[in-house]
């Protein structure tokens, strides 16, 4: 009988975002800009992070929605 073992000493943690957006609201026919700046992102592990939007399902965001630097625009 033989016996291995494998010991894990790290595990690869979820990155961590803190911070809040205030209550966001729009006129119909107008842009809406909002400033994502107030989130902080860390990685326990001290990997770099990236911000990027998409929907809840993965999918890129539709026509009209873009995230450039910290600022997401809804035109």
């Amino acid at each position: 009988v033989s016996e291995v073992t494998v010991p894990v000493t790290d595990v690869n943690e979820a990155p961590v975002l803190t911070g809040t957006i205030p209550p966001q609201s729009v006129l119909a026919g107008e842009d809406l800009v909002i400033d994502l700046s107030g989130l902080t992102a860390s990685d326990p592990d001290g990997d770099g992070t990236t911000l990027v939007a998409r929907l809840a399902d993965g999918s890129p965001l539709p026509a009209g929605m873009t995230l450039v630097g910290t600022s997401l625009t809804v035109a």
